[in-house]
C-alpha cells in the first residue's frame, strides 16, 4: 500500500508540472511566452503545497535516506512519467490541441534532435536546472513565511524556464503532447535519460554544497 502511494503521489505531481507546462505551451501559442514562462510555477507551487513528490525534488536529499528510498525514486519517477503523459495525450484529444500544434512543435523539436554537439549543452542545463528546483524545495522546508516560499519559488522556476533549462518531468508531457514517442522515439528518450541524469546531478550537487556549510556551522 506505501508504495501504491508514492506512485501516486508521483502520478498528481506530474499532472501538476504537466499542467503548468500545458499553461507555457497555451500563452506561448497567443504570443505571450513570457507570461506562459512565469506561470509555468503554478505546477510546482501545486506540488510543494499538496505534499505530490516530484522526482526531481528528491533525488537531491538521495544520499541522506535509507537504501530503500531508491525504490521510491523509482516509483515517484514512474507516477511522474504517466501523470504527465496522461495530460498530454488527453489535450491531443481535444480542440484546444489545434491552436498548441505549431507552438508545441517548435519546442520539442530542439529538444529530440540530438547530436554530437549538444549533448553537453543538453546535461550543463540540465544540470543548472536541478540545482535551481533543488533551491526551490530547500526553501519551501525552511521555517519561513509563507509568502517568501511562494515569491522564491517563483523567482526560482521562472528563471530555469525562461532560461531554457532542461526539466526531465516538463519534457515528459512536451513529448506526449507532440506525440513525439512515437515520431522521434530515439530523440525523446535520449533526451529524458540526459536530462535526468542532468537535473539528479545538479540536485545532489547542491545538496552536498548545503551539507558542508552546515557540516562547517556545525563545527566551529
Amino acid at each position: 500500500m506505501r508504495y501504491f502511494k508514492v506512485l501516486l503521489l508521483g502520478f498528481m505531481a506530474g499532472l501538476m508540472i504537466a499542467f503548468g507546462g500545458l499553461t507555457n505551451v497555451t500563452l506561448i501559442s497567443k504570443d505571450l511566452a513570457i507570461v506562459g514562462n512565469l506561470l509555468f510555477v503554478l505546477g510546482l507551487l501545486g506540488i510543494c503545497f499538496f505534499s505530490f513528490y516530484l522526482y526531481t525534488g528528491k533525488i537531491g536529499y538521495v544520499f541522506s535516506k535509507k537504501p530503500m528510498y531508491l525504490l521510491d525514486l523509482l516509483l515517484m519517477y514512474i507516477g511522474n512519467f504517466l501523470g504527465s503523459i496522461s495530460v498530454g495525450y488527453l489535450i491531443r484529444c481535444t480542440s484546444l490541441f489545434s491552436s498548441l500544434e505549431a507552438s508545441i512543435e517548435t519546442i520539442v523539436s530542439s529538444k529530440v534532435n540530438i547530436q554530437g554537439n549538444n549533448i553537453y549543452s543538453l546535461l550543463i542545463l540540465s544540470v543548472l536546472c536541478g540545482i535551481l528546483v533543488f533551491l526551490s524545495v530547500e526553501l519551501y522546508k525552511r521555517d519561513i513565511h509563507p509568502l517568501f516560499k511562494v515569491v522564491g519559488i517563483f523567482l526560482f522556476i521562472s528563471c530555469f524556464v525562461i532560461c531554457g533549462f532542461e526539466h526531465c518531468i516538463a519534457n515528459m508531457f512536451y513529448f506526449a503532447l507532440a506525440n513525439s514517442y512515437l515520431l522521434s522515439p530515439v530523440g525523446s528518450f535520449l533526451n529524458l535519460l540526459i536530462v535526468t541524469l542532468g537535473n539528479s546531478l545538479g540536485a545532489i550537487i547542491i545538496y552536498f554544497v548545503f551539507y558542508l556549510i552546515d557540516y562547517k556551522k556545525k563545527n566551529n
